[in-house]
């Protein structure tokens, strides 16, 4: 996945000239996995997010999987 430096290195070359194709696919597989990553945080905070403690920290273990921290 690209880092925000990354994103931000290829939004100024973007501003100067049209970007690569291989740009273009890099930054849209990019994007593909960040909306993979937040469908699943948000079916765990809505859908799976239990009131006791443990379950709640399970929770927490498992979206930082997916965050990958």
């Amino acid at each position: 996945m690209l880092s925000r430096t990354e994103i931000e290195g290829l939004r100024r070359s973007a501003a100067m000239a049209p970007l690569s194709a291989d740009a273009v696919t890099q930054v849209l597989q990019a994007c593909e996995q960040m909306a993979r990553e937040r469908e699943q945080i948000q079916l765990i905070l809505k859908s799976q997010l239990p009131p006791n403690w443990s379950a709640v920290r399970d929770a927490l273990r498992r979206l930082s999987t997916i965050v990958g921290e």
